[in-house]
């Protein structure tokens, strides 16, 4: 009998053994995607939780936000319709009753060069950042929000100014996912899978459709207004500001009249992103 426990022992003390040792090797060999998915869970829930607690602060109309998000290595490149609606809202104030301005920067230095030429420009993380976003009733942005503008925008009244028209398939146009990976990408990532938009600004009639189906709005919700960002071709003069990030090569070449006839040739091209640049 104490021989057969004895066995019994040393054969349970193996299994364990061996269970352990599996565990190490795949820990060993997974470890940095389980530390990978696990702070992107706590991240979620973080910013699930900032989210929530956003709505509980009052907002104010007299507060405006404009974000963008759009980087060419470490900085930020300042172009699309959020940039110039902000610089238009910036310096006609008194049109729409003095609201305060507010460029949310996720580059500090950019941040400070848009405050040497007079504008108001606070990153995300900063005092002044978090308690703008905090207090904005309107917040623009050419895009869905990054996690960072996201999680403090709790009732706050979207209003995507959207970067081109619809060529293609996207949002929920797509090959929809199953229930559960739906699910756990909402909580995972829900600066893509969990956007509100309270107005969504296109240029034609033809696109209601589209987007209807694309991003689920409401027809009711929907903008039909020139892009802010064709104030360049409108021979009307260009706000302080307006060209930061502009080809100022190609500028010359247009205004230059040197050719009677341009042709644009305009591939989607995103700045950074590439291991080259093009020339």
């Amino acid at each position: 009998h104490s021989f057969l426990e004895s066995h019994s022992i040393r054969a349970l003390s193996l299994r364990s053994a061996r269970f352990i040792s599996v565990l190490y090797i795949l820990w060993y060999k997974y470890r940095v995607s389980i530390i990978h998915k696990l702070f992107t869970f706590l991240k979620a829930l973080f910013t699930w939780t900032i989210f929530l607690i956003s709505f509980l602060v009052p907002r104010s109309k007299m507060v405006w936000v404009f974000i963008d998000h759009r980087r060419e290595c470490d900085k930020e490149i300042f172009f699309g319709n959020a940039k110039y609606l902000f610089l238009h809202a910036s310096n006609n104030k008194a049109q729409y009753g003095n609201p305060k301005v507010i460029w949310i920067a996720p580059d500090k230095d950019f941040a400070d060069k848009l405050s040497t030429l007079g504008y108001c420009a606070y990153t995300p993380s900063s005092l002044q950042g978090i308690f703008y976003s905090l207090r904005a009733k309107y917040t623009f942005s050419d895009d869905h929000l990054r996690p960072p503008n996201r999680m403090l925008s709790g009732r706050t009244k979207i209003i995507h100014l959207f970067h081109g028209i619809a060529l293609k398939k996207f949002g929920f146009q797509r090959a929809k996912p199953p229930i559960l990976s739906k699910a756990l990408g909402k909580f995972l990532y829900p600066d893509t899978y969990q956007q509100r938009t309270s107005k969504f600004l296109i240029t034609s009639a033809f696109q209601i459709p589209i987007f209807e189906e694309a991003i689920r709005i409401s027809r009711e919700n929907i903008l039909i207004a020139e892009y802010p960002r064709n104030i360049v071709f409108s021979g009307s003069p260009l706000p302080n500001g307006a060209l930061i990030d502009v080809d100022t090569d190609l500028l010359e070449i247009i205004e230059s009249k040197k050719y009677s006839k341009h042709i644009l040739y305009a591939p989607t091209y995103r700045r950074g992103k590439g291991k080259e640049e093009f020339e």
